[in-house]
């Protein structure tokens, strides 16, 4: 049988999977027009960069209301269980609504990372372009070609970002709402990393970095995860390779 930490990870997952799957379709559609545009410009001789940014804004709105629902659903659902746990009651989840301390911090949140992913996401975007144009210049293309094969490709490229991305930010998201509930209860004395059991979980035989063996630690001091300092899985302040796709939750300890 799970533990209690296990299903509640699963449980947390299977909501914030939900809220990706909301958002990750816009995040294709601008991620394919963006696509499309920087070849449009580069057969045209303009900035493909700036056709790239031109798509910025509508990503960034996509970013704060999947943050927004992610940091809401799991934060409230946090905040029912610590209330229902102190008052020795059964743990049923129902939602309660979050005091503005937390909805500040969710404003926090996106006033801290909103900028900076949206210049990470096009600068990826922009980067895997220049890199078609280059190869198909290598191999003798015409700028046409180049643009129609980069045109080609669109689709299947955005996919695959628009998934990661939604995927890691709502699980972000979650997360930050999550440990800010807790924190702000004055309940909580320890928090839990916990790790997904199966072969995909980060370890030293797939990854530098090791997901199960993350000690527990203080409520208000970060997790060690091979010598880099996280607050909670999933913080976008930690290293691609030990965020992108993680599937763990932070759960606590209140005795």
């Amino acid at each position: 049988m799970a533990s209690r930490d296990e299903r509640e990870r699963r449980a947390q997952e299977r909501i914030t999977q939900r809220i990706a799957r909301r958002f990750e379709r816009g995040l294709h559609s601008e991620i394919s027009g963006a696509i499309r545009d920087a070849a449009d410009a580069h057969e045209d001789g303009r900035s493909i960069d700036a056709a790239v940014d031109a798509h910025g804004e509508a990503v960034q709105r996509l970013l704060e209301r999947m943050w927004t629902s992610a940091f809401t659903d799991i934060g409230e659902r946090v905040l029912s269980q610590l209330d229902d746990e102190e008052r020795g009651l059964p743990i049923v989840g129902e939602r309660k609504q979050l005091p503005d301390s937390i909805q500040r911090a969710l404003q926090s949140f996106i006033s801290r990372w909103g900028a900076r992913k949206v210049t990470q996401i096009t600068s990826a975007t922009q980067s895997w372009i220049r890199r078609a144009i280059e190869r198909g210049v290598e191999e003798g293309m015409s700028v046409p070609e180049i643009g129609g094969a980069i045109r080609s490709r669109a689709p299947q490229i955005a996919a695959w970002r628009a998934n990661t991305i939604a995927r890691t930010e709502a699980h972000s998201a979650a997360q930050n709402g999550s440990l800010q509930v807790a924190m702000d209860s004055g309940k909580v004395r320890v928090k839990h990393w916990a790790h997904v059991d199966d072969h995909r979980t980060r370890t030293h035989d797939n990854s530098d970095w090791d997901h199960t063996a993350v000690e527990d630690v203080p409520i208000d001091q970060p997790f060690r995860v091979n010598g880099e300092e996280l607050m909670y899985p999933g913080d976008p302040s930690g290293s691609p390779g030990n965020i992108i796709n993680c599937r763990c939750a932070v759960t606590y300890r209140t005795r």
